[in-house]
């Protein structure tokens, strides 16, 4: 922004939330750094150029892009092949679309997260309404006597605090190292105000039953330091929420979700009674999380926790954000058929419950619960690394544990590209984009392995265009070049784009239809920019028109938004020289389709053999389509003809092109053949579908030619039906 105008554009902050990002101020004046995913950016860019506090909007050097690869060793050697290897998750596909933000928060209810692991603690949850209004820091003096105001931090998302932000530079001195590890993280704020701390002992957020709750709660002793002492939960919070792209150890499938730390198993990975995990579970969604880990269980049913994952499955969250907390619950691993042997909570109902068996390339480990009707779907759980619960490391586990918090990284992901989704819609979109494994059918609901990338995945125009003649010839068929993106891909179902005409910039599904092409090649459906020429296309009546491309138009792919498949372009429709040769088809008339108001006739006649007919009243004595007159037969006789595969002849020439007027009654007549024999005996054989006179217009090649607002019948009355006459265009060979 313009130095000393930062104030001037008042909706800024709403506008960079209303696009799904953040905004960061630095030490240079009036410079801010956005980050989100690089769909919103653009979008978002584009309104901000337009305010005149606004200097200049361009993108930021160290922003990466589609395709990104996190710079994290353990996944750049391929430690971390279940994110990206054959068996893998397709994590890099979703990371094109999104990589993860501090507004998702999950819920790990295990055996606690450690805290100040260097992979973890920036992406700890903080409960912002516990935090208090004022702590101290160190001064100079080496005391702690300097008084520091919650109003002093400056934030990338406004009145937000993250550990992100405690550790900016712009921050530096805010909050004490107190454990003096290097950076700041929990294990430096769990202590008394007066020591540089936030614990005071009491609440602030209303709830009395977990005071000083900042980051978590610790149910087992009834306090507010949910530090891990087994291990098992640092290890399932790395694998969802590893900070990404930082240079160090690993990665997690969401590179920046807050980790809300739920303790209710002990150092030996037990303690956890019904009450207190059903406690858990009501905290976590009281404290919006929109999903929460459960890598544990057995085969016990308890009321009290079903009651608590019902009522979660009901949360809310606030405008604009989705209904229910998801539940991502580990199968179990006995190797048990849970059908017959419930494994609790994976065996709990819930349409917001997604339950994961293990998989080890390719086929399911055999220590892995299954369930045919039971079981959702399967990730990789075998030797993943994830953070260690004590020091710096990390450590590998196998289990059902490893494979649910993949699927809860992917929920993660899912919610924060679309946070006013419900739980049951994530939990669909996952279950329904798998890679199908054949080694599962019959194993599990979903038979394959969850994919990141297909869950994410997004047809767009991005970096892509339509583009086609500014100017063609009435009813002479031309083609558009399309350029669409895929995102996250490659797709798996084959889709269609269908092509359509209007006269509005706007879109409207009522526009005339063109064309449909189906792709179904390799190609088509891989990642990236994919362009190819559409089927031909061909508008007759005359005027400006805009033609839409609307990808995925059979709603086939799975997509995690639907609102950006439409590309336009512009083309003129003029009448090619000469206003043609009109065919008297009068000696071929066998019907009497148009009256004069009034006129009565058989309840057999009329137009439909059923006693209506059209208004010559309405009608009049010609119709103008496509820049040409048709005049029409007398009313109350033979004016209309009835196709029943007659011959007729035209007159001699040459002739681009044959237009005509028709309407069918009682119903649509589809894909009906006609042939054009030419002069030297060669022929041209086209088909079309016709709508009929009382529905909208239904077909490619048709366009409305008329339209009445009623029809007359027999007896002489008016019937309110709204009829049409469409007209048609059939492409000749000229030089014949």
């Amino acid at each position: 922004m313009r130095p000393g105008q930062e104030g001037a554009f008042a909706g800024f902050s709403s506008t960079v939330q209303a696009y799904h990002a953040t905004s960061q101020g630095t030490s240079v004046p009036g410079l801010n750094v956005l980050q989100g995913n690089v769909a919103d950016l653009t979008a978002l860019g584009t309104v901000l150029a337009g305010q005149s506090s606004v200097t200049y909007v361009e993108p930021n050097g160290q922003v990466q892009i589609a395709g990104v690869t996190p710079n994290d060793p353990y996944y750049t050697n391929t430690s971390q092949a279940n994110l990206n290897g054959t068996y893998g998750i397709n994590a890099p596909g979703a990371w094109s679309v999104e990589t993860g933000s501090p507004s998702v928060i999950v819920a790990v209810i295990d055996t606690g997260i450690n805290y100040n692991h260097p992979d973890l603690y920036q992406n700890i949850w903080i409960n912002q309404a516990e935090i208090p209004d004022q702590w101290y820091s160190k001064s100079n003096d080496g005391t702690y006597d300097k008084v520091v105001h919650k109003s002093d931090i400056q934030t990338a998302t406004p009145g937000v605090i993250t550990f992100g932000d405690l550790n900016n530079p712009l921050n530096a001195g805010l909050v004490y190292d107190n454990n003096a590890d290097g950076v700041i993280d929990a294990g430096d704020l769990l202590r008394p105000v007066v020591q540089g701390g936030w614990d005071s002992g009491s609440t602030k957020d209303g709830d009395t039953a977990h005071p000083d709750d900042y980051f978590g709660w610790n149910f087992l002793t009834g306090t507010n330091n949910p530090m891990d002492d087994n291990g098992h939960g640092s290890n399932v919070a790395g694998i969802i929420g590893a900070t990404g792209n930082n240079g160090i150890g690993i990665t997690g499938v969401d590179w920046q979700a807050q980790l809300m730390a739920v303790k209710v198993f002990n150092a030996n990975g037990g303690g956890g009674t019904d009450a207190q995990i059903a406690a858990a579970i009501d905290y976590a969604a009281a404290h919006r999380a929109r999903l929460s880990n459960n890598s544990w269980g057995g085969p016990g049913y308890s009321s009290t926790i079903q009651q608590a994952i019902n009522t979660a499955a009901a949360a809310t969250y606030g405008q604009g954000q989705g209904t229910g907390m998801v539940f991502a619950a580990a199968a179990g691993n006995l190797g048990y058929n849970n059908d017959t042997n419930p494994f609790y909570p994976a065996s709990y109902t819930g349409s917001n419950i997604i339950s994961v068996a293990n998989m080890q390339n390719g086929a399911l480990n055999s220590t892995s619960d299954y369930g045919p009707t039971t079981v959702d779907v399967a990730a990789p759980g075998t030797l993943i690394w994830g953070a260690a619960g004590s020091g710096n490391g990390y450590t590998q586990y196998t289990g059902t544990s490893q494979a649910t918090p993949e699927a809860a990284g992917v929920a993660a992901l899912l919610l924060q590209e679309n946070p006013g989704w419900s739980a049951t819609q994530v939990v669909n979109q996952i279950e329904n984009t798998v890679t199908p494994y054949a080694s599962l059918t019959g194993k599990i609901i979903y038979p394959g392995i969850i994919n990141a990338g297909a869950a994410l995945e997004d047809l767009n125009w991005s970096g892509g265009s339509l583009t086609g003649p500014s100017t063609v010839n009435s009813g002479t068929p031309f083609t558009v070049t399309r350029s669409y993106n895929v995102v996250g891909g490659p797709v798996l179902p084959d889709f269609t784009i269908s092509y359509y005409a209007g006269t509005s910039p706007t879109f409207n599904i009522n526009d005339q239809l063109l064309a449909t092409e189906t792709i179904n090649t390799t190609a088509g459906k891989s990642t990236g920019l994919q362009t190819g020429t559409s089927p031909n296309l061909q508008i007759s009546p005359t005027g400006t028109y805009y033609i839409f491309a609307v990808l995925d138009s059979g709603n086939t792919v799975f997509e995690t938004n639907d609102t950006n498949n439409t590309a336009s372009t512009a083309v003129t429709v003029t009448s090619p020289a000469g206003q043609g040769t009109q065919v008297n088809l009068g000696a071929s008339f066998n019907d009497a389709g148009i009256v004069t108001d009034g006129s009565t006739f058989a309840n057999t006649a009329g137009l439909d053999g059923g006693g209506h007919s059209l208004s010559s009243n309405l009608l009049g004595s010609s119709v103008s389509w496509d820049g040409l007159t048709f005049a029409l037969g007398a009313a109350n006789a033979n004016d209309a003809l009835a196709n029943h595969a007659q011959t007729i002849n035209l007159p001699a020439g040459n002739y681009s092109k044959l237009d005509f007027l028709a309407t069918t009654v009682w119903a649509n007549y589809t894909n009906v053949q006609y042939t054009v024999t030419y002069t030297d005996n060669s022929t041209q054989t086209f088909t079309q579908s016709f709508s009929a006179w009382d529905t909208p217009q239904n077909y490619a090649g048709e366009s409305k030619a008329a339209t009445m607002s009623y029809r007359d019948s027999y007896n002489g009355t008016k019937d309110n039906t709204t009829v049409n006459v469409y007209g048609y265009t059939i492409a000749l060979n000229g030089t014949k």
